[in-house]
């Protein structure tokens, strides 16, 4: 994507994405645990027949990750490829595409449960951004074990930019990130609740309606 901000921010997304998917459970048959890519999912035909294809995630803004469910509960192999220098998608232009076009799918992808978006948010900032901020305000020991803690955080986030194909000084940027990942958050249940429903394309799609294809 253009700009350092937002492939900053897809490399904690990245990470944010695996903690909550677990993907590498997904070749796993005992595992519930699937996985799916909106840039690009490889399914056979008879296997996409077979689930019923999109008309069974059908009013599912997050039909990508859904895809990947209903074709793991049907039984068939799943995994993931990691596709570095192979293939590329842009995923949006700016950080206002990025917040609106979020806003769609993230409430989706908690099965529209207000707990557990809001558990999201308070998970990110006691987790991603108080562990920075405590290094403002501490000293002695505590200091000690919240500098650990974001050394320990940063070799993640380093680590995960690294194997996304981006320089792992974009971990530098992660509590700016998931700060802004959790106003996202924040921002899309407001505006989901308040309007009833997600607009996409020019459409309107209420929440009611939304709710029942619960897959």
């Amino acid at each position: 994507m253009p700009g350092l901000l937002l492939n900053m921010f897809a490399v904690a997304f990245g990470l944010f994405f695996g903690m909550f998917t677990r993907p590498w459970k997904a070749r796993d048959p005992d595992s519930r645990c699937h996985i799916g890519i909106g840039a690009f999912n490889l399914v056979r035909a008879s296997a996409y027949r077979q689930v019923g294809g999109h008309r069974t995630i059908a009013l599912r803004p997050d039909d990508d990750l859904k895809l990947g469910k209903i074709i793991k509960k049907a039984g068939f192999r799943q995994d993931l490829v990691f596709g570095v220098n192979l293939i590329k998608v842009e995923w949006y232009p700016s950080v206002g595409e990025l917040i609106h076009g979020l806003e769609k799918n993230i409430f989706a992808g908690t099965d529209y449960r207000i707990w557990l978006a809001l558990s999201g948010v308070v998970f990110h900032l006691a987790a991603s951004i108080w562990p920075y901020l405590a290094l403002l305000i501490t000293d002695g020991v505590t200091w000690v074990v919240y500098a650990a803690a974001v050394g320990v955080i940063t070799f993640i986030v380093a680590d995960g930019a690294r194997l996304q194909g981006f320089s792992p000084w974009y971990a530098l940027g992660f509590p700016l990130t998931a700060g802004l990942f959790s106003y996202i958050i924040v921002r899309t249940l407001i505006c989901n609740l308040g309007k009833g429903g997600i607009t996409w394309r020019g459409t309107f799609y209420p929440l009611s309606a939304l709710r029942k294809n619960k897959v």
